[in-house]
């Protein structure tokens, strides 16, 4: 997951454009919004 999240960050970053970063920020955002559900709605699972 680590991984994951450095990617965006890293193509970003080699890219070196204000758009480019926040895409990256966009989509870490998303994953960590993903990662948060099941502390958010502990209901939903099982």
């Amino acid at each position: 997951m680590a991984k994951r999240l450095r990617e965006p960050f890293v193509a970003a970053e080699e890219a070196d454009t204000d758009e480019a970063r926040l895409e990256a920020y966009e989509t870490a955002r998303q994953i960590v919004e993903w990662l948060n559900v099941p502390l958010d709605q502990p209901e939903i699972y099982p």
